[in-house]
């Protein structure tokens, strides 16, 4: 034997001893338990740092939750919050921009709207999972508030409309102002399963959208409309076609 290969020998069968010590012990032990597999982790939508956004799209969100902040100071978010953004338009969409930020809970959408080459809007909705909170509002381009609405369902807003729409066109002389900036906040009593209740102020005209909930293409809106001290009442109803019936 070549006495330079002695400790190589030497050191192969003390590896070969205790590979066979380790195979015995094996025997007496049960099978190692496999690994729980571990789903792999679900991707999360890359967001938009706040430095890249448009900043008049920033500018938009701040003024109106700022705003919000002025009528319902318990229900908006702290003005310290940090937000992240990201771009939501969807692919060849023209005229409007959305967007959506997240913090904390909180999630703000935002859509650009261009009415003319040389006017924008901003419609916002401000969403809280956890207190239910559902706030929607518009900003002109100025960031003056022109809507807001706390709990407000899409339907009420809706037959609101048609009803000012209705008026303008058929009693000029008594329909609100086309400019008024109204408030909306969900009144339903919570003794009274099944009807939805809204109020609607602005410039001292009061509306009352009430209805039951139902089929979709049942619905009929009732509404009560009064003026600032004028003595103008109207009452009417509003079908799920967008009829409107008067009963003044």
């Amino acid at each position: 034997m070549n006495p330079g290969l002695g400790h190589w020998t030497a050191r192969i069968k003390l590896i070969a001893l205790v590979a066979l010590l380790t195979l015995s012990a094996g025997c007496d032990r049960p099978p190692p338990r496999q690994p729980t597999a571990t789903p792999p982790p679900v991707p999360t939508p890359v967001q938009t740092p706040d430095s890249s956004l448009p900043s008049e799209i920033l500018t938009a969100r701040d003024a109106g939750l700022e705003a919000l902040r002025t009528i319902a100071p318990t229900l908006a978010p702290p003005a310290e919050m940090t937000w992240t953004g990201r771009d939501t338009t969807p692919a060849g969409v023209v005229d409007v921009t959305s967007y959506e930020f997240a913090s904390s809970g909180w999630t703000v959408s935002l859509a650009s709207l261009s009415l003319s080459p040389s006017v924008v809007a901003y419609e916002l909705s401000l969403d809280h999972a956890q207190s239910g909170l559902h706030w929607a509002g518009r900003l002109n381009q100025s960031l003056d508030l022109t809507e807001s609405n706390i709990n407000v369902s899409a339907e009420a807003l809706v037959a609101r409309q048609i009803a000012l729409d209705y008026l303008a066109e058929h009693d000029a002389v008594h329909a609100p102002p086309a400019d008024l900036v109204w408030f909306g906040s969900r009144t339903t009593a919570t003794g009274l399963p099944g009807r939805e209740s809204y109020q609607f102020s602005a410039g001292g005209w009061e509306m009352l959208v009430e209805y039951d909930l139902g089929s979709p293409n049942d619905v009929v809106y009732e509404i009560v409309l009064s003026g600032p001290g004028n003595g103008f009442l109207w009452r009417g109803q509003v079908d799920a076609q967008g009829t409107v019936l008067e009963h003044r």
